[in-house]
């Protein structure tokens, strides 16, 4: 016999959406933060779930056009990417993460605070990532540049 969370109450479904979520966070971290074997790839399709996990009803908002495979290199620069713009991001915003024609597009809108990718020396160890971006960047063999405006920052690698 097997129930739905409906059928538990409205407390139950919060846990399994926060288990859902902290499964997706999870997933993502591993690539992020993790091994990337120079010939190894991930799915494009199973990051693309993990997204939506996490940030299916979130202050930030991620749309995603992914293709199947993905180098693990280069998936791993583009998640450091774009958890730089969700802390650049305190009051939420859009970003949008795209692969096409072997270049990665990350575009974020909303109130965006300073972004510095320089190396940590007595910063808040919540920017890691912004110290790792652009050496994963540079793992991946590709070449990272920069354009912000007042609400929109847009990264391409």
């Amino acid at each position: 016999m097997s129930h739905d969370a409906s059928s538990f109450g409205p407390e139950f479904a919060l846990i399994q959406d926060s288990v859902k979520k902290a499964n997706a966070q999870i997933s993502l971290y591993r690539i992020a933060f993790g091994q990337a074997a120079s010939e190894s790839s991930v799915s494009g399709i199973e990051i693309g779930r993990a997204l939506n996990d996490c940030y299916g009803e979130g202050r930030i908002r991620v749309r995603q056009n992914l293709p199947t495979q993905i180098d693990r290199r280069s998936a791993k620069a583009a998640l450091l990417g774009l958890m730089c713009l969700e802390r650049a991001l305190p009051r939420g915003g859009d970003i949008r993460l795209t692969f096409q024609e072997d270049r990665w597009t990350l575009h974020a809108t909303g109130d965006i605070r300073s972004l510095s990718f320089e190396a940590i020396t007595a910063a808040d160890p919540a920017d890691v990532q912004n110290s790792l971006f652009p050496i994963a960047v540079k793992a991946a063999g590709r070449t990272l540049s920069v354009t912000k405006g007042d609400r929109e920052t847009t990264i391409n690698f």
